[in-house]
This record gives C-alpha cells, structure tokens and sequence, in this order.
C-alpha cells in the first residue's frame, strides 16, 4: 500500500520538512514539503537521499567489534560501550585528558550527549580563562587553557539517562 508521509529531516540542524512516499514500509522517494514554514520545499541532495541511506545494504544496524583478523563481529551496545570507556580510561591515565578529545558535529548536533560534553566544556573554559585573568603571573595568563579542564570535561560530563 502506496502511502505519504510530512516529516522533517533529520541530517542536520535544519530540520527541512519533507514528504516521503512510502510503498510497503520502504522509502520510495523523498521531496521537500512546499507547506512547511521554514523550507518552503528545499532540500539539499542529503535530504533526498535518504531512502537509500536508510535501505542500504552496508547500513551499520548495531555495534560491531573487530577482531584480530581483521573481521567484524557483533557485539552488544552495553559490551561495546564498556570496552570504549576502558580504552579511554587507559588514554587519559597514560597520555593525559588533553590526549582525548570530542567532536559534535553536524550530524550530532541534535544528540544529546554531545551537547551535553560540549556546554561542560565551555562551561569549564569560562572557569579556566577567568583564573586566568585574575592572574598575576604574566607567564600564567597567557598561556592557553591547562590539563584541568580537560579533565572536568572528561571526567563530569555524563549522558543524562531517563
């Protein structure tokens, strides 16, 4: 059964509104909603391109684990994360918090998470850079933010659960 959808778009922080036909539950085309008040019908090619991405035969559906051949196999989002943070751990004890670092880009900017580490971040600059400027030291307030607020971002900011 042949149905339409009016959604928005999820690639980016645009939020373009869309309509997508459906045909038995797979994405046959994607066009720009002429009625959404912002986009007024645009989408960028991404957009337009997003049945194809969803049905993808290479589409990554769950975690997976290399292992010393080389291959992949599956393993559990929980085992995953762990093994992660395990890792991580190891970096910031050997090498330090400025050894670790976090990207929220573009397809991140809506995650959560990722804005989560970010406003701790800034939030931990702020602290860093007003030290700085209450300084004495001439050598200590030029030089750019130190290890600590690496380590608060790092270590303080945690995904919210519900």
């Amino acid at each position: 059964m042949s149905t339409t959808r009016k959604t928005f778009c999820r690639i980016c922080q645009a939020l373009c509104g869309i309509e997508v036909d459906l045909d038995d539950g797979q994405v046959r085309a994607v066009r720009g909603d002429f009625e959404h008040p912002m986009s007024r019908g645009y989408t960028c090619e991404k957009g337009r391109q997003l049945g194809a991405h969803l049905h993808n035969p290479q589409r990554l559906r769950g975690c997976l684990e290399r292992r010393a051949d080389g291959s992949f196999a599956p393993i559990a989002s929980a085992l995953a994360l762990d093994a992660i943070g395990e890792r991580l751990r190891t970096i910031l004890e050997r090498h330090g918090p400025r050894a670790i670092a976090t990207y929220a880009g573009t397809a991140a900017y809506m995650n959560g998470a990722a804005i989560g580490i970010t406003r701790v971040s800034r939030r931990s600059a702020r602290r860093c850079a007003s030290r700085r400027s209450r300084s004495t030291s001439p050598a200590r307030s030029s030089r750019s933010c130190g290890t600590d607020c690496g380590a608060e971002a790092v270590t303080r900011s945690r995904p919210r659960t519900s």
